[in-house]
């Protein structure tokens, strides 16, 4: 694991200070407010964001033309495909537009594609397989570069509508509609939605029009989508700002209520009881979503979402555990044999690693390509083989584009994409050799900050233990929902004492820290073992939270990384 440089933000005092007084804050909210940028006038719609407030569906180019097109289907009994993705996003946006379009007497079919028999996205193939018979076909989460697969609809006589928040390219599908926020340049706030939270905006602009027309669109009511919203949207891990933020912060009070049959069968499976919070989605929800789209078929997490019959939901929720285990299985054996190949042949030295396993599962090798990324805090490219060739997934770290790196090899590659955090790619299997060594040759010459390759820990401010009280815990709540681009603040505690710790499991450990403001506080600490800690004083960066067990809520610092006393 490499060593960690802290970064601590030291926000304006008085600025801390005017939000303070305004807005009745402790300090330590007031200070992550000022880092994350939330002048005073915008506290109040941060702290607490209303639905009222979020932006007209019809701001989105295509919108108008989208809806009208939809109710000339419904209106004319003309059969509507949904075509989704296989991930959690895909999947929510699917079962929302499906219950929408079915509360308003749409014939509607849906579609989701078999990761290794259909791979991704819209193709000719998949549009062959699935659009007999079909008037109308809407992509959720997905479309926004299927050239090949669009033009086959069009020769089949469909009306395409696009709805994706992928990046689009220079052109554009030959689509009837094509409803993606990051084409409209004078909203970029909006660039950040999910793949359900376009769903979201076309199901509002459905409803809206229907209304306004007088020819429909009554039911249902939206705001028990908003669960799947929530669900979608924090497995995405999009930035939990703006929109994004005001839709989960609702779609979490839906979600804890389970009033989805699906949701609550997953819930069991997955050992969710009491608050459902968004760890509970990364951690616990959302993989056994993936796990059918990975290991087995999409469709069983559709059809647990779309389900209300509580036997089947629960046998459904029960698969999909069963999918989770074999992921779980895959993903640590593929990782353990990434990890020996890596130290064997000093990859763990270049600044970018590219390793290759015959037998490994095409549907985990982003999985692990996050972990190694982790676990070296290095870009990492994992590829296995697949219908003769090389396919893969990559994962970079803040500062490096990966698009950017395999433009770089575009002539060793069949084809790839992606964004500048996470790529797919593929390869005539006797290019591994020398795509691995254009690879780390472009990130060695391209970037030569080593710091770089230092993870860093990013701290909001310094704090005394006794600084972390119930008013604390109390405002911190505020912040909520929690999630990529408002994580959970770190902060620094400076020359504690450990007077107690011992292991939790095999590879973790707890025990007590205290400092002279007289505040005591129980630690965890993961990935270390009581042996690992530096003796004497620390300087400690952790996360303050409440660790809910057994409906009881617990006072705890999660440790983010620790190191001796700078005294």
């Amino acid at each position: 694991m490499p060593i960690k440089r802290w970064k601590v933000k030291s926000p304006d005092v008085s600025t801390v200070s005017e939000l303070q007084e305004r807005h009745n804050l402790c300090k330590a909210v007031a200070e992550v407010l000022v880092v994350r940028g939330i002048e005073s006038d915008a506290v109040t719609d941060f702290l607490k964001p209303q639905l009222k407030n979020l932006s007209d569906p019809f701001d989105m180019p295509d919108m108008l033309k989208a809806v009208k097109r939809i109710w000339q289907a419904i209106q004319n009994a003309e059969t509507i495909l949904i075509h989704g993705d296989f991930d959690t996003d895909g999947v929510t946006s699917t079962t929302l537009l499906s219950w929408v379009l079915e509360e308003n007497s749409a014939k509607v079919k849906c579609f989701l594609p078999h990761r290794i028999h259909d791979g991704y996205g819209l193709t000719a193939d998949s549009v062959k397989k699935c659009g007999e018979g079909v008037d109308v076909l809407i992509t959720v989460d997905c479309g926004i570069s299927s050239y090949e697969g669009v033009l086959e609809a069009n020769k089949m006589g469909i009306d395409v509508i696009i709805t994706d928040h992928h990046q689009p390219g220079s052109e554009l599908p030959e689509a009837h509609a094509v409803v993606n926020p990051k084409l409209n340049a004078e909203r970029p706030d909006l660039h950040i939605l999910a793949g359900v939270g376009v769903c979201f905006k076309l199901c509002h602009a459905l409803l809206k029009y229907g209304r306004e027309e007088n020819i429909g669109g009554i039911q249902p009511d939206l705001k028990y989508g908003m669960d799947l919203v929530a669900l979608g949207t924090v497995a995405d891990i999009v930035p939990l700002v703006g929109e994004n933020r005001s839709m989960v912060r609702f779609g979490m009070e839906i979600l804890r209520s389970q009033h989805r049959v699906g949701i609550h069968a997953l819930c069991t499976a997955s050992g969710v009881s009491g608050e459902i919070n968004t760890s509970d989605i990364g951690f616990r929800l959302a993989p056994r979503i993936n796990a059918a789209g990975r290991i087995g078929d999409a469709k069983d997490a559709l059809h647990l979402l779309q389900s209300d019959d509580v036997s089947k939901a629960h046998a459904l929720a029960t698969k999909l555990d069963d999918y989770n285990k074999e992921r779980q299985t895959y993903e640590l054996d593929a990782f353990n044999e990434a990890l020996d190949i890596i130290y064997a042949n000093g990859l763990d030295k270049k600044k970018g690693i590219v390793v290759y396993g015959q037998n490994w599962h095409r549907g985990v090798v982003g999985i692990v390509a996050s972990r190694v990324t982790q676990e070296f805090h290095k870009p990492s490219i994992i590829l296995t083989l697949e219908n003769n060739e090389l396919q893969g997934s990559g994962r970079s770290i803040e500062g490096i584009n990966l698009v950017d790196c395999l433009d770089g090899c575009a002539s060793e590659l069949i084809r790839y994409g992606g964004h500048p955090m996470a790529v797919g790619l593929s390869m005539e299997t006797d290019k591994l050799e020398s795509f691995s060594d254009m690879f780390c040759e472009h990130i060695e010459t391209s970037y030569t900050d080593a710091n770089m390759f230092l993870p860093i820990v990013s701290i909001i401010s310094i704090l005394e233990l006794a600084d972390v009280d119930e008013r604390f815990f109390n405002q911190m709540n505020y912040l909520e929902p929690f999630g990529h681009k408002n994580q959970r603040p770190v902060f620094q505690f400076n020359n504690v004492l450990c007077p107690k710790v011992y292991p939790a499991g095999d590879k973790h450990c707890k025990g007590l820290l205290r400092d002279n403001s007289g505040g005591e506080f129980p630690f965890i600490c993961f990935g270390r073992k009581p042996k690992d800690l530096p003796s004497g004083q620390w300087d400690v960066a952790g996360r303050p939270e409440l660790n809910i067990y057994n409906g009881s809520a617990q006072p705890q610092i999660q440790i983010v990384d620790v190191r001796p006393a700078a005294i």
